[in-house]
């Protein structure tokens, strides 16, 4: 579990297994669940700025984790200015304490990248994830508002990756500087190959 200076998160209370409410502030929402043993359940996805939601999401998610002691909130963000809203509800409704990826408790992976303050934390979470999964050198693929392609090594190292507009931002550039390619919504097609231009 986590443990910073301060706290220690991995114990139980009146024997209820301990878990997390874990957050992810992305450039488009805002997700989040419940992290114990069994995995990450109730998952919801909320938008940006929509605290009410954020309140009444919690809410339902405490009401739904009655056998699980949640210990504190992990949030990993790459949009800061909506990180002290999201901090505020889950302090004020949860009474949780809020420990934030790389900056109060360290990211899960060491990073070789020339500029380690300017790399997202859910790159490193998601590496982390994977190489926790495989045991040894993969390649993590993340489609969100970008698509990251990131390379972890064998000893467990970020390496780096790239990064690519996700699939609405490819949609919306082909729509907005070509002369004849709609801007059309993203789902999978009937066929792999394409019968006409939508």
């Amino acid at each position: 579990m986590i443990a910073t200076p301060d706290h220690d998160y991995s114990g139980t209370k009146d024997d209820q297994p301990a878990g997390l409410v874990v957050v992810d502030i992305g450039n488009s929402a805002v997700h989040l669940g419940v992290w114990s043993n069994q995995g990450v359940e109730d998952v919801r996805r909320l938008d940006h700025g929509d605290s009410a939601g954020l309140a009444q999401a919690l809410a339902e998610m405490r009401c739904n984790s009655l056998g699980v002691h949640l210990a504190a909130a992990v949030v990993v963000c790459v949009v800061s200015d909506a990180l002290p809203a999201v901090e505020a509800v889950i302090r004020d409704d949860l009474q949780l304490n809020v420990v934030v990826v790389g900056r109060d408790i360290p990211l899960p992976l060491k990073v070789a990248v020339n500029h380690p303050e300017q790399l997202g934390g859910d790159r490193v979470c998601a590496a982390a994830a994977a190489y926790d999964k495989v045991g040894g050198t993969c390649t993590v693929i993340d489609f969100g508002t970008a698509v990251t392609v990131d390379l972890v090594d064998d000893a467990g190292v970020f390496q780096g990756g790239a990064i690519l507009p996700g699939l609405r931002l490819q949609t919306l550039a082909l729509g907005d500087h070509t002369a004849a390619l709609p801007v059309v919504s993203v789902e999978f097609p009937e066929q792999p190959v394409g019968r006409e231009t939508t």
